[in-house]
């Protein structure tokens, strides 16, 4: 997910920068590089941190889930109501 907010604030970051190039809508474009430079900035430290996912990886080792397995949510919910 945080991927997505990399891409879409780089995208922001390159419209406004056309914006301000162009000359024209100059107020958009630096509100929007602006942004898009500083969503960037805070998008590209959390890609670099782990956000969760080593103890999603690391949390059923070990224990016992009340979940049923993911593949077993492919049979048709009047099969199996718990998926």
């Amino acid at each position: 997910m945080t991927g997505a907010v990399v891409t879409g604030s780089f995208v922001m970051a390159a419209v406004g920068a056309y914006y301000l190039l162009g000359r024209r809508n100059e107020d958009q474009g630096r509100i929007f590089l602006r942004t898009g430079v500083i969503a960037a900035l805070i998008s590209t430290v959390l890609m670099a941190f782990p956000t969760g996912d080593g103890r999603a990886a690391t949390w059923p080792v070990g224990s016992q889930s009340r979940l049923p397995p993911l593949s077993h949510c492919i049979i048709p919910k009047r099969v199996r109501p718990w998926c």
